[in-house]
This record gives C-alpha cells, structure tokens and sequence, in this order.
C-alpha cells in the first residue's frame, strides 16, 4: 500500500497560510522573504530568522549602549549636594524631603519679614 505523492500545490499553499498566520508578530520584509524570496522558508524557519535577526539587532544595541555610557562620563559623577547628600544619605529620603522643605519655610518667612 504506497500513499500517494503529496499535492505540490497543497503543499504550498499550506506553507503560505502558515506564514500568513503569524505575519502580524513580523515586518513586511520579513514576511515576504519567507514567501517569495530567493530562500523561501516555511513558517516555522521563518520565525527562526526572524529570532536570529533580533538577537542580533539587540547585541548591537547593547553594544552601542555600552560605549555611549562610557564616553558619557557618567560613572565619573559624583552624587548631587543637595540635603542629605553631605551626611552621606539618601537626598530623596523623607528625612532629606523634610529637612529642605523646612530650610524653604524659614527662608520664606525671613524674606517675608525683610519687605
């Protein structure tokens, strides 16, 4: 009992509704290279291109990231002088929050006094 050949046609158009079935999660680029490029893929290997090209896109993020961060200067920053900083705290801390806010209000009220 030989099973008969597969319907090339089927075949293909089955392989198209796959593709067609995850277009939206890729660009159109993408999508027609799978379809109709020079290397035609099924949808399965479509996604798996489509996976490499991102790992890749995203190294290279990362990569430049990086660099930017270093010629930036960034970590040679000391931390700000506002409250709370010169006791070595946190100058966002409530204790720091409170600090300024009172050091705003006797500033207010001696400016208010002085006109």
């Amino acid at each position: 009992t030989e099973e008969p050949a597969p319907d090339p046609a089927a075949t293909e158009r089955q392989r198209i509704r796959e593709i067609d079935e995850l277009a939206g999660l890729f660009d159109a680029e993408t999508v027609s290279e799978a379809k109709y490029g020079e290397n035609a893929c099924s949808a399965r290997e479509m996604v798996f291109r489509a996976a490499q090209k991102a790992a890749k896109q995203g190294g290279a993020f990362m990569a430049a990231l990086n660099a930017d961060a270093a010629d930036s200067g960034a970590a040679e920053v000391g931390p700000s002088s506002s409250a709370g900083a010169e006791e070595g705290g946190d100058p966002d801390s409530p204790q720091a929050l409170e600090a300024r806010a009172k050091a705003d209000v006797k500033a207010f009220i001696e400016m208010k006094e002085v006109r």
